[in-house]
């Protein structure tokens, strides 16, 4: 029988590296773009990149409709104002202007925070990274699946069986929650990504830092550069 590996994610905003490791890892990556967006800032809306005087965050400020009490879905949140992105934008300009392939890599990062809410950019990111980086994985947006139920466990099994997988390939932060016996028997090994991040050259920094938002390579090594070091860290 011909494996199927089947992963998820929520849509987040500039993902680390490892998150289209994950990817590359699946033949089908579900983009959970209508389950419910955690409260407060968290991946969903803020990464990390390095300047100078080191780690900082960049945020992306998100409301809520009216009515929601604070519990909506990726696809709900809204911008509080079209042009949020002015200081962020400044801020990766002036961090990254010296960087070896600034000129190449602004213009996206431009495009993408140009986009109307937040779930749309942070998809159109993940779209255009995988086109750039020739990453061939199947990627499905939940909200076009029909009949998808449940949460946790009871949603990814109900993701698998729709997407036909033999193999569910999780983060090791769900492990505290996912029930391997639920997985077996719908017929589906449950296996975990293993991940370590591979240094590369930064402009701000003598000594590698690691799990930084995919933009502070990018501007570093250039699509091509990250394409093969993603291929150094994707073992079958």
């Amino acid at each position: 029988m011909e494996h199927k590996i089947v992963s998820v994610h929520q849509p987040n905003f500039i993902p680390w590296i490892g998150y289209f490791n994950k990817i590359i890892k699946s033949d089908i990556f579900v983009i959970l773009d209508n389950v419910q967006i955690p409260r407060g800032t968290s991946v969903a809306n803020k990464n990390k990149i390095i300047c100078k005087q080191g780690v900082l965050e960049l945020v992306v400020p998100i409301s809520h409709p009216k009515g929601n009490n604070r519990i909506s879905t990726y696809r709900e949140v809204l911008f509080p104002e079209k042009n949020w992105y002015v200081k962020s934008l400044k801020t990766l300009e002036s961090v990254y202007q010296k960087a070896p392939f600034y000129n190449d890599v602004i213009p996206f990062i431009k495009a993408t925070f140009e986009k109307n809410d937040l779930c749309e950019m942070n998809v159109f990111f993940l779209f255009e990274v995988c086109k750039l980086l020739s990453i061939k994985t199947e990627i499905v947006l939940m909200s076009d699946l029909k009949n998808i139920e449940g949460s946790k466990n009871e949603l990814i099994i109900s993701i698998c069986k729709k997407m036909n997988a033999t193999i569910y390939l999780s983060g090791k932060g769900a492990a505290s929650y996912n029930d391997p016996l639920a997985y077996n028997k719908i017929g589906v090994e449950l296996i975990y990504q293993e991940y370590t991040p591979v240094a590369y050259q930064q402009i701000h920094s003598k000594n590698f830092v690691a799990n930084l938002s995919i933009v502070d390579a990018l501007f570093n090594i250039g699509f091509e550069g990250v394409s093969e070091l993603l291929k150094r860290t994707h073992v079958n």
